[in-house]
């Protein structure tokens, strides 16, 4: 997503600024105030990617067997469907086409997203082995990471400033730590972040 996003803003006629423009500007289909001429790669990826967070969501969790931390792990897994779905919807509602439902769609990932993380994090925090604790560790620190990058973010929406570098910091963190995540689960399996004895 982020090599995706990075090649987009290289398509632009004017100089694309990663601390003025926010990522959903690389979706804009028109050429009014803003213009990204490779708008249909951008929105085709976050509907992509969406949908493959979801799908891998649903998968980790056909995984999880009962107990207590296993409750905690299947409820950050379906804050990841949210997330997913979130990151689809936006891809179908470009911002420049209905600013409002763009808003309304994209919310849900910079909230849903990182609590998933932290509570991930958590759960593998009290895996035994080092690989479950370091696991958790990142995936914790990249939780905090992406809340403070969204609080941030929703700061700088409501003060009227340029805050697109937060709006990288809340959801690069996350796309970074979902990527090593699903990794882990494929080389390892369940086993590879948690398990769910208690």
């Amino acid at each position: 997503m982020i090599v995706v996003q990075l090649v987009v803003a290289t398509r632009w006629a004017t100089d694309f600024s990663l601390t003025r423009n926010t990522i959903s500007d690389l979706g804009a289909v028109q050429c009014d105030t803003i213009c990204s001429p490779w708008h249909a790669l951008m929105n085709g990826t976050f509907m992509v990617i969406g949908a493959l967070l979801s799908l891998g969501a649903l998968l980790v969790a056909s995984t999880v067997v009962a107990g207590a931390r296993a409750r905690m792990a299947a409820w950050a897994l379906g804050l990841l469907v949210v997330a997913g779905i979130s990151s689809s919807a936006v891809g179908f509602v470009p911002l420049d086409v209905d600013s409002g439902l763009h808003a309304l769609v994209a919310t849900p990932v910079f909230v849903t997203q990182p609590v998933a993380l932290v509570l991930l994090g958590a759960v593998a925090l009290r895996r035994r082995g080092s690989q479950g604790r370091s696991t958790g560790a990142f995936l914790l620190g990249c939780g905090v990471v992406g809340v403070l990058g969204a609080v941030a973010f929703a700061v700088t929406l409501a003060t009227g400033d340029d805050g697109a570098l937060y709006e990288r910091i809340a959801l690069w963190t996350c796309n970074v730590a979902v990527g090593a995540l699903g990794w882990t689960v494929l080389r390892n399996g369940r086993h590879g972040v948690w398990d769910t004895e208690a």
